[in-house]
Parts: structure tokens; sequence; C-alpha cells
């Protein structure tokens, strides 16, 4: 009887590393593609920005000001 419980608690802690490894790598799966996509806008963000200084000079000036009384805190 104990080798019986033995094995189902054996095969029952195995299933579990086997599922907790599968949403592991999931999880890391989905934290490279998140990665990428913010890598990716960020880029064409920080591309919108530079073409505003060169377009329009003072809307770029007033962003960063605004950009920067945010990040104080205010």
């Amino acid at each position: 009887m104990a080798e019986i419980v033995g094995l189902s608690v054996g095969g029952l802690l195995g299933s579990i590393a086997s599922a907790a490894q599968s949403f592991f790598a999931k999880l890391q799966e989905f934290i490279h593609k998140l990665f990428e996509i913010v890598v990716r806008e960020g880029r064409k963000l920080a591309q919108w920005y530079m073409n505003l200084w060169g377009t329009n000079p003072d809307a770029a000036i007033t962003l960063t000001l605004i950009i920067a009384y945010w990040l104080w805190g205010g």
C-alpha cells in the first residue's frame, strides 16, 4: 500500500513540476514578446519626438517641459 501511495504522490509531484515548467516557459515567451513590442513602439515614439524637434520646435519644447514637470511629481 505504501508503494502505491508513494507512486501516486510521485506522479502527482511530477505532473505539478511539468505544469509549472510549462507555465514558466510560456510566461518567459510572453515577457519576451512584450519586451519586443515595447522596444519597437519606443523606437517609433522616439523617432516621432525627434521629427517634432525638426518640424515644430516650440511644441517639442513645450512637450519636454510638460514631461519634465510630470516626472518631477508636479
